[in-house]
């Protein structure tokens, strides 16, 4: 959009975005599962890169807001303003993609990381498919030597994007907001190009996996009666660890035939979990 009107409106979209998340954010609870596998890499003083599929990237930017990591961003008229939103929430961007400045983008995330620094990508992005990870990922922890972090976030109540090639996630205030962290997954250095396969179908699997996990505890919270979830159901971690496996074993067998499916229909890019608990009215246009 030309003009002084365009101008003003990408200078002041980012922030009233920003805004927008901050005041959702303090809005319903948030619920973090995972954390360990963080305390544990921080406790041998190692930096990762976080892993998220790009339905969540604007929620993300919020998730991770002011950790002074770099997200890997496209170098597109739409990478702009996830840019100056993602700045406004404290952190920065590296500009590039699969079509537009890739291997720029890849030396410098691979420099930044080396230097001890957090950084952050959405592996089916740009364009997708969607929940498909794209080798990318896998050169950028080969190279550095940085483990991916799986992560993922949705919510008890949540706009969807239907027409959004992702699938795309916004939380509605006084939702319950989800968040997961996968346990970090180190990549070999020196891949071939068959490796580099299995390391991808690895790492996407685990990001699935992770994803029903979220999945799992979101249904978990809107199947029980108001008020019964407010404080922890178990006081004993490895009790907490044993149900949240159990939750997660029923989502997988339902992704895995789900995936198989997909796989064989060639629609890589149908959404996994028609039935997962979202909401649809009210959904403003994308």
């Amino acid at each position: 959009m030309a003009g002084p009107k365009g101008a003003i409106q990408r200078w002041l979209g980012p922030k009233l975005l920003a805004w927008a998340l901050r005041l959702i954010g303090l809005t319903g609870r948030s619920l973090w599962l995972g954390e360990e596998h963080l305390a544990a890499l921080r406790s041998q003083g190692q930096n990762w890169i976080y892993c998220f599929w790009h339905r969540n990237v604007t929620q993300t930017a919020w998730a991770l807001r002011g950790q002074g990591l770099a997200g890997l961003v496209s170098a597109s008229e739409d990478g702009e303003m996830a840019t100056r939103t993602i700045e406004a929430l404290g952190n920065k961007t590296i500009r590039g993609s699969s079509s537009k400045g890739g291997a720029r983008a890849l030396l410098e995330m691979i420099r930044w990381v080396r230097s001890g620094k957090l950084a952050a990508i959405t592996p089916d992005g740009p364009r997708g498919p969607a929940l498909v990870l794209q080798a990318g990922a896998i050169t950028l922890a080969s190279k550095s030597g940085v483990p991916l972090v799986p992560f993922h976030m949705e919510s008890t109540r949540q706009w969807v994007f239907h027409k959004s090639w992702d699938q795309h996630r916004l939380p509605k205030p006084f939702a319950t907001k989800v968040m997961s962290f996968g346990a970090p997954i180190f990549v070999p250095p020196n891949l071939d190009e068959a490796q580099t396969e299995d390391w991808r179908c690895k790492v996407e699997g685990a990001m699935n996996q992770n994803l029903a996990l979220v999945l799992a505890r979101i249904q978990a919270l809107t199947s029980c009666p108001k008020g019964t979830m407010d404080e922890p159901q178990y006081t004993d971690p490895d009790e907490a660890t044993e149900a949240l496996e159990a939750m997660m074993a029923e989502q997988k067998k339902r992704l895995d035939a789900a995936w198989g499916k997909l796989r064989a229909e060639g629609k890589p890019n149908v959404p996994l979990f028609p039935s997962a608990p979202t909401e649809d009215d009210d959904e403003p246009n994308p």
